[in-house]
């Protein structure tokens, strides 16, 4: 009877474990859709579906329409055209906030590169009307770095 009590208990935290990580698995899955997103609106220079759709920071100067609208310009006084995407990864820190990563390049007009091939990380939380990024900056970060190796054992 114990060891029947036992197989079912086990059964019972396998099936919940299997259920965290099918729901972390959803959350990655949304993470990097919206992240996929995000560089096609980029991509359209309008800084109001960019807004509308994805950034959630109005705090922030590339937050609002004019703060946007003028990076827009400015990278296209450049030569800006669009950015290449290379990939893009999800990590869940909770249920309702994750981190992006993204690698790519800013490519010109003309097909040269305006800024070398890099990978951004980019903070979101999760809104009613879906995941919105409100930050970024430089990365990879550590969710998604290998495991660091156990230290050796001293003799």
């Amino acid at each position: 009877m114990k060891l029947f009590a036992s197989l079912a208990v086990a059964a019972v935290l396998g099936l919940a474990s299997g259920a965290a990580a099918l729901a972390q698995g959803g959350g990655v899955a949304e993470i990097e859709a919206k992240m996929k997103e995000y560089i096609t609106i980029w991509n359209t220079h309008d800084a109001a579906q960019v807004l509308a759709r994805v950034y959630r920071m109005p705090d922030t100067a590339m937050g609002t329409p004019a703060g946007l609208q003028k990076n827009f310009d400015d990278l296209k006084a450049q030569g800006y055209d669009h950015s290449q995407l290379y990939g893009v990864r999800g990590c869940l820190l909770t249920p309702e906030t994750g981190l992006g990563e993204m690698d790519f390049t800013r490519l010109k007009t003309d097909g040269s590169v305006l800024q070398a091939r890099r990978t951004s990380v980019y903070q979101l939380k999760k809104f009613p009307d879906g995941w919105r990024i409100t930050s970024f900056g430089a990365g990879p970060v550590n969710c998604f770095a290998a495991p660091a190796a156990a230290p050796a054992k001293a003799n």
